[in-house]
């Protein structure tokens, strides 16, 4: 990858998160590659650098949601995995580096930041 990502909207980017998360849930299987990139293109009305930029942030997403940074921003106590609104939001606008994937001290800043202002009311529904 030679440039960075579009950023993308938080809201269709949590989107496309969660109904990939779901039917991969559903499945008990990871979505395939191919079937990630189809349902990013259905989203973005075929627009194929958008469906790139989706698939590529999705990966980030989930690389940073298991780092031992975002332990207070991934919640698993209902046995469901949950995620901080903060995390979307920022993998959907966070600059990423030429190959597509974040730098973890500006990426877990921004996280902290919206989840101390913008998220300040957040909790994690326990049930």
């Amino acid at each position: 990858m030679s440039k960075r990502l579009e950023i993308l909207s938080p809201h269709r980017f949590a989107t496309f998160c969660i109904v990939v998360l779901e039917e991969s849930e559903r499945r008990g299987d990871v979505i395939e590659e191919d079937e990630l990139y189809d349902l990013a293109l259905g989203l973005t009305g075929e627009n194929s650098l958008q469906a790139e930029a989706f698939c590529v942030r999705f990966h980030g997403f989930i690389e940073m949601s298991f780092r031992p940074e975002a332990e207070n921003y991934v919640s698993s106590d209902s046995g469901k995995m949950m995620f901080h609104p903060a995390l979307f939001e920022v993998a959907a606008c966070a600059r990423t580096r030429k190959n597509g994937r974040f730098p973890d001290r500006p990426f877990f800043k921004r996280v902290a930041e919206l989840a101390a202002g913008k998220y300040r009311d957040f909790e994690f529904d326990a049930g």
